[in-house]
């Protein structure tokens, strides 16, 4: 508790004011290294809702402050990239002067001391702080293993963590279950997706197509899986052992709640399963019909309550105005626990909200019961941005965030729904790779678009392969900046960030497809096994593949041999499409830990989601 309550207070310190609290790294020796940052942002000021990064990100961090015992003055020239496509360039004209406030005696140059870390593990903590700096698994905040006499997250006491709870050995148990994509219990919520089937001319009506859950059980005896929702029992499923099975569920209200922020009692299904299983959702499952397509669909993967936190960031896009349609971006939040306060930070462009549920701006607080759902919609403007919010609670929750329906970029058709999970902040890293998508009719890849979003001011990024074009800068926490790529990248943040990937109108290129969201996993997160679910009835579904190399993969218990090297981080990515027949249940394993995401087509539309991931508290 003790961490957790020190966690909060940093991340909160970023954009908020935090009693005690200040917003300083301590790096080992006698002196505070202050993160100087101005605090201006001309964030697509252009006003054309491309959601590109128009960010200026001022990287005028005085790095040395504090160390050089100089009276230097430390002067940036800002550089601002306008990434869009709409020739409008964005000038940022000021100049930030960072002054040492220390003093020297004497005369000549200052000698500066500089603090090196020293990371043998490769696991992001320097070997003045890491106890075991030969063991990744050895480490500040790292998990802590009962009864073997190790002290795995630094803190000078061994098997601190032993079970105590009444019930430690049967499979959901909480201390069987750890913090991954895997547990027992769910809350499948509904978000919103106001454009689907709206048109009886082109789609199919609503009663054809399913919001559904796809449960994938990895264990080696059947699981029993019930959902309810409120006091009502609306499912129950037996699924097989190493299989998946799929359950449709009735639509909710928050499908179509576009007119403001609501507040539903009981809004969220309850999947409660006596053997762990993983649970993704689809909205819908389905994107076609006799004939009609959907036009509007993603996936998410659902997190199990075991690996909920306190603490998010949301991960949107722009509110969208096309002709006579105004659709918002979102975020849901649900509570597992009675009298949950959920406190709301809004980012700089995420002021602006569409009222509702007791909030008239995207700030304050709002209290849950088991199974509410909080959904908030951006504004009505093109340039209102959920993207960047803070939301912290008393007691862990879910947040689901995305799009009702948006063109990606702005101005290339056509419009999708977007949704992911979002994950924790305590699990965010700072090393990720992203991998565009694939199509049958492309030689490469499709253009993607990947935002970067921050969780501490001062963050600052490179990029391997380097490209002397991108941001290397954030200045602040909530603030973002967006990547137009068609190749696979790593990125290496000195702060852990929120990476989302989004896939581009059909428009764009491709002849299939439109926007999609998914979150990118952090390389420390990967597992060595995966079971999922790509429905059939899309045209084409494929997994990107993220694996060290000399990695000994194998799909469907078939050799993965086809491997792309992502510049020279050591990794790569094999891109397979899937055949169009069976079940569409699929596995991957590794004799390393991978990263995968899930993505398939249709006739202007398209899902992506990560194929799973750990969720181990980083930081």
């Amino acid at each position: 508790m003790r961490l957790t309550n020190r966690f909060l207070c940093l991340v909160a310190a970023a954009m908020i004011s935090c009693s005690g609290g200040n917003n300083s790294i301590d790096l080992g020796d006698d002196a505070t290294d202050s993160w100087n940052t101005a605090t201006d942002a001309d964030t697509d000021a252009d006003g054309d809702s491309d959601g590109d990064s128009d960010t200026d990100a001022d990287s005028d961090t005085d790095m040395d402050a504090g160390k050089d015992g100089g009276g230097d003055s430390d002067t940036d020239a800002d550089s601002d990239t306008d990434s869009d496509t709409d020739s409008d360039t964005d000038t940022d004209t000021d100049s930030d002067t960072d002054s040492d406030t220390d003093s020297d005696t004497g005369t000549g140059a200052d000698t500066e001391t500089t603090t090196v870390c020293v990371d043998n593990d490769s696991d992001w903590w320097c070997a003045d702080v890491d106890c075991n700096d030969s063991d990744s698994a050895i480490r500040p905040y790292a998990p802590e293993i009962p009864d073997n006499g190790i002290d795995e997250d630094c803190d000078g006491e061994t098997d601190e963590l032993a079970c105590t709870d009444t019930d430690c050995t049967s499979p959901c148990s909480a201390f069987q279950l750890g913090k991954s994509y895997i547990g027992c219990e769910y809350y499948p919520t509904v978000t919103l997706n106001s454009q689907l089937c709206s048109n009886p001319m082109y789609q199919p009506p609503i009663s054809q197509v399913h919001y559904a859950v796809a449960v994938s059980n990895t264990s080696t005896v059947t699981a029993n899986v019930t959902v309810t929702i409120g006091a009502s029992t609306v499912a129950t499923q037996s699924v097989a052992a190493d299989s998946v099975a799929l359950i449709f569920l009735p639509w909710t209200g928050l499908r179509t709640s576009i007119s403001g922020t609501v507040k539903v009692t009981d809004g969220a299904y309850h999947l409660i399963s006596d053997r762990p299983v993983t649970v993704y959702q689809f909205n819908p499952l389905e994107y076609g019909s006799g004939g009609l397509y959907t036009q509007t669909n993603d996936a998410s993967l659902l997190l199990p309550v075991n690996a909920w936190g306190k603490a998010y960031m949301v991960a949107s896009r722009n509110t969208w105005i096309w002709n006579t349609s105004n659709l918002p971006g979102f975020y849901s939040v649900v509570a597992k626990e009675d009298n949950t306060t959920v406190t709301i930070t809004s980012s700089a462009t995420g002021t602006a909200i569409r009222q509702g549920a007791g909030l008239t701006s995207n700030s304050g607080n709002v209290t849950l019961n088991s199974g509410d759902v909080l959904q908030v919609l951006s504004g009505t403007f093109a340039t209102d941005d959920l993207t960047g919010t803070l939301l912290t609670a008393d007691k862990p929750i879910q947040v689901i965030s995305g799009h009702d329906c948006t063109f990606v970029p702005a101005s290339v058709g056509y419009c999708d729904h977007l949704e992911e999970s979002m994950f924790p902040i305590p699990t965010l890293a700072k090393e990720y790779i992203v991998s565009p998508p694939s199509l049958p009719t492309m030689t490469q890849p499709k253009a993607f678009f990947v935002r970067i979003i921050a969780t501490k001011a001062g963050t600052t990024l490179q990029y391997d392969p380097p490209n002397g074009a991108w941001p290397t800068g954030i200045a602040n926490a909530g603030q973002y900046v967006e990547i137009d790529s068609a190749v696979d990248f790593k990125i290496t943040a000195s702060e852990p960030v929120l990476v989302s990937q989004y896939m581009k109108g059909q428009d764009a290129g491709g002849s299939s497809g439109d926007p999609a969201m998914a979150l990118a996993v952090a390389t420390y997160q990967f597992r060595t096994g995966y079971l999922f679910h790509a429905p059939v009835n899309y045209e084409k579904n494929y997994v990107n593949i993220i694996a060290p190399t000399g990695s000994s993969v194998t799909l469907d218990g078939n050799a993965v041999t086809a491997w792309t090297a992502v510049g020279s981080t050591g990794f790569g990515i094999s891109r397979v499409l899937f055949a169009s027949s069976g079940n569409g249940n699929h596995k991957v394993e590794s004799d390393e830990k991978i990263g995968i995401t899930v993505y398939g087509y249709g006739q202007y539309t398209s899902y992506w989601y990560p194929g799973g991931l750990n969720l181990l508290e980083v930081w």
